[in-house]
């Protein structure tokens, strides 16, 4: 019988640079190498493990596009886990404020991922893959620092 750190699928997104934003540090990559590294260790097979190393690929739709996908791949009951650490940021979502990750393109027409919709995607994931999600959004200090708070106001989510 398989452990279930076998069935384990995770998308780990490490963001140190912006597109367009002057700010960058080292921690989150390195932190997202930690977790990956982790999880590997535990069992969690290498091919069930999306892992955002390029900045540039660390889109908004494909970071999206990823946590779609897991609808094909995993199995109902397989545990899921999405990992993020980088810059966070505030948007609306109606006339609602709410948090977002911000992927490469953050500052672009495409905006950040509000936690409205990251509750959204996982939502639609659960009829497939069941109820078995953890999302870890990792705070480094950096985003409390004057500079990394004052992003220009982004676009709302589609969601």
């Amino acid at each position: 019988m398989a452990s279930i750190a076998s069935n384990i699928h995770a998308i780990i997104v490490g963001m140190d640079e912006y597109e367009d934003l002057d700010i960058s540090f080292e921690r989150a990559i390195k932190d997202a190498n930690a977790m990956h590294d982790f999880l590997i260790k535990i069992g969690v097979d290498e091919k069930n493990i999306i892992t955002f190393e390029n900045a540039k690929s660390t889109t908004k739709r494909e970071i999206m596009k990823q946590i779609a996908s897991l609808k094909e791949k995993a199995n109902r009951g397989d545990p899921i886990i999405f990992y993020y650490s980088g810059y966070v940021g505030m948007t609306y979502v109606g006339k609602r404020l709410a948090g977002m990750i911000c992927p490469y393109d953050v500052a672009s027409k495409e905006g950040g991922i509000s936690d409205t919709a990251l509750v959204h995607m996982f939502d639609e994931l659960a009829p497939f893959c069941g109820n078995n999600i953890v999302s870890l959004v990792i705070l480094i200090e950096a985003y409390f620092h004057r500079s990394a708070v004052c992003i220009p106001r982004l676009p709302d989510p589609e969601i």
